[in-house]
């Protein structure tokens, strides 16, 4: 069996983006909420999911599904995922397999638990303070530390058989779905280079700012927003906001043509066209508003009405003139 090399560096862009989430019990991970957790089998299953091109925002299953004998053993997702079973032999398990997975069973929940390594990088879900932790992770000035597949916790082993094939494409988008490369101010989707962003996703910040012609300072910066802005307005983009994303990149780096967004220029401008029907109406009963109030339809232009009296400069008072003079007589009458 081999996994794609696209696949496995797919997965680990997913997982490093979520790093350092709190722990989630019986949660998933979300492709739309960066803030959706899991537990430990949910991202180690979500793992060996990835590797193998599904979705790793389901669950496949809990612990349980791995030990043999289990009353959910032989059906969970997971267990359709090409795993192979190692036993208690850590030797067992191949050098070259994509995943290898360690497992502590316990009967489920608190008293079992999983964690696995993907390509040489360890991840695991655990109580906090640990929580979501990919290769490692800070909280609070402290260091943890994601167990390997063959920490001593760990008694059961399986495996996804490799070896990982294939090359990287070069020209496909390096950060993951819902992610572009934008500034620091905006949400956690927004790549600017000043976070401690994962290296690979900044060698893709620098190969977008050398093709865009500004100095490669691999941030984020008012050069790469002008420079990509120029960039999505020669290529007729119907937003144009400067934001590197999946649109954007695939025309940059020259891999081929693709939809420059969700709207073309055409499907823009029928939106705007429909707006402004909609809107019209709106504004002109505001506009109705305005001139019943201030004899004036557009703001500024308060011309009043004669017929309410003038005030102390001349001019024609308005609804709102007539209101406060009102009341000054009313409080003047009261005093008395």
């Amino acid at each position: 069996m081999a996994v794609l090399r696209q696949n496995v560096e797919n997965t680990k862009a997913y997982l490093r983006a979520r790093n350092g989430l709190p722990y989630g019990y019986g949660g998933t991970f979300s492709n739309t909420n960066l803030s959706a957790s899991t537990d430990c089998s949910g991202l180690a299953f979500g793992v060996v999911a990835g590797c193998v091109g599904k979705p790793m925002n389901t669950r496949y299953g809990s612990t349980e599904a791995l030990r043999v004998g289990s009353w959910e053993y032989g059906n969970a997702g997971v267990n359709s995922l090409g795993l192979v079973h190692a036993g208690s032999n850590r030797s067992a398990v191949p050098a070259n397999a994509a995943v290898k997975v360690g497992l502590m069973h316990g009967g489920g929940g608190e008293d079992s638990h999983v964690a696995c390594t993907v390509d040489g990088l360890n991840a695991e879900s655990r109580g906090m303070p640990g929580g979501v932790i990919i290769g490692s992770v800070n909280r609070g000035g402290t260091t943890y530390w994601a167990r390997a597949w063959d920490d001593s916790l760990f008694h059961d082993f399986w495996y996804l058989p490799g070896p990982i094939v294939g090359e990287i494409d070069p020209n496909v988008f390096p950060l993951p779905d819902g992610f572009y490369y934008g500034w620091y101010s905006g949400p956690e989707q927004s790549v600017s280079g000043r976070a401690g962003e994962p290296v690979p996703w900044l060698d893709g910040l620098a190969r977008a700012q050398e093709k865009l012609g500004v100095p490669v300072t691999r941030v984020y910066d008012a050069a790469t927003n002008k420079a990509a802005m120029d960039f999505q307005r020669a290529k007729g983009f119907a937003l144009v906001d400067g934001f590197i994303g999946a649109k954007t990149w695939p025309l940059l780096v020259g891999g081929g043509a693709v939809d420059t967004g969700d709207l073309s220029v055409a499907d823009a401008n029928s939106i705007i066209t429909f707006i402004k029907a909609y809107v019209g109406p709106i504004g002109s009963d505001v506009k109705d508003i305005r001139q019943q109030l201030t004899g004036g339809r557009d703001a500024g232009d308060y011309r009043g009405f004669p017929q309410l009296g003038h005030n102390a400069d001349g001019s024609n008072k308005t609804v709102v003139d007539s209101i406060a003079d009102l009341r000054d007589r009313v409080i003047a009458l009261e005093g008395k």
